[in-house]
């Protein structure tokens, strides 16, 4: 890594830095980026500040969730697998999120399973 570059750990302080200079909570952050993401789940890059802010506050399970739907949504079909299944071990099975969670993964199993006939 050049000394340009950040890590994501230093990205994800920087912007928990940029929500407090606006004046904006995690928890108004958060409500934000989920009305984002329902009104438009192909953004990629909300699903990354959504994850960002559920890692700032401790909810794992829901950052891997929105780790896993930006990397689907970026064709990165292995990390995408890798989020979702970190994501499933925290969640309660069956609900919503874990099933959206095992989505993922079924899709990106997929998807790995064609390259590999490739």
């Amino acid at each position: 890594m050049s000394d340009s570059q950040i890590t994501d750990q230093e990205f994800a302080l920087f912007q928990r830095l940029i929500y407090k200079i606006a004046g904006i909570s995690l928890s108004e952050a958060k409500k934000v980026l989920r009305i984002a993401v329902a009104r438009d789940n192909d953004n990629p890059f909300a699903w990354y500040q959504l994850g960002i802010v559920y890692e700032h506050e401790g909810d794992r399970p829901r950052a891997a969730l929105a780790t896993a739907e930006r990397y689907s949504l970026e064709g990165q079909a292995a990390p995408a697998l890798h989020s979702a299944e970190q994501a499933m071990t925290g969640l309660e099975k069956g609900t919503p999120d874990w099933i959206r969670a095992q989505d993922i993964a079924m899709v990106s199993k997929n998807a790995l399973e064609k390259r590999k006939r490739r």
